[in-house]
This record gives C-alpha cells, sequence and structure tokens, in this order.
C-alpha cells in the first residue's frame, strides 16, 4: 500500500532564490526533513547521484530523476522495501514563490511505514518547507 505526504508555503522571494538550494547538496543538511548532509561529486543534473546521509546516520544514494531549471527537481532513494520519489517544486506566485514538497512512498514496506513513519514525516515535511525558505530569505538579504 502506498503512500504520499506534501507541505506548501509561500515566500517573498524570486523562484532562483528558493532553486539555488535544491542544486547544492552542501545545504540540504540545513533544510532537508531528515539530512545531516549531503555531497555529489558533481554538479546535480538529470541523472546525477547524491550522497545523502540520513539523520540516523545511514548513507543513501539519491538518483537526481528530473530537473526543470526554477521549477523542479525529483529524486528517488531505494531504502531496503521502500520506493521514495521525492519533488521539490517551486513556482512563482504575484508576489513571490510558492514551494510544493511531496514525497511518495511504494514498495512491500510502504504499508507498514504508512502507520509507523507518516504521521512524523508529515510534521518533518512542514518543518522543511519552513526551514528552505528561512535559509533563502537569509542567504537573499
Amino acid at each position: 500500500m502506498s503512500w504520499s505526504i506534501e507541505s506548501t508555503r509561500e515566500a517573498d522571494l524570486a523562484p532562483a532564490d528558493v532553486f539555488v538550494l535544491y542544486t547544492d547538496p552542501s545545504t540540504w543538511g540545513s533544510w532537508g526533513h531528515n539530512t545531516r548532509g549531503a555531497r555529489s561529486d558533481g554538479p546535480v543534473v538529470e541523472g546525477a547521484v547524491v550522497q545523502v546521509e540520513a539523520g540516523y546516520r545511514l548513507t543513501w544514494d539519491v538518483l537526481v530523476r528530473r530537473i526543470e531549471p526554477d521549477r523542479l527537481i525529483e529524486t528517488e532513494v531505494h531504502p531496503p522495501g521502500l520506493d521514495i520519489i521525492q519533488r521539490f517544486a517551486v513556482e512563482p506566485t504575484g508576489p513571490g514563490v510558492r514551494v510544493r514538497h511531496s514525497i511518495e512512498v511504494s514498495g512491500w514496506a510502504a504499508g507498514f511505514t504508512r502507520l509507523t513513519l507518516r504521521p512524523l514525516y508529515q510534521r518533518l515535511l512542514d518543518k522543511e518547507t519552513r526551514r528552505l525558505l528561512e535559509l533563502a530569505e537569509r542567504r537573499r538579504a
């Protein structure tokens, strides 16, 4: 049984103010929902793999599946029993931007994690979008 969650926020920023953080793995530990740190051997482009150290200290290879400059990055990671797709989207609004982060979880262990992790990860995802926009605002200033 698959499940998904989403968090949306708005801020008075330009899309580029946010998107630069999506493409800079050195910032991911500052805003990512369960990320201590991340690194990539090259630029973050479609097909790139970013090594992400989770909050519980395991490191996962995260594939960058899709990029739409200044709009979207889509990633996938495969912990045991799970297939996780994350989307990090930014879109212009009249006065600023709206960010929308989503997580889709499937795989044989998804039913169990729906019951145990979904509420926690929703709170973490809400914190992630808040921290991302706060960091983008500080960097712009």
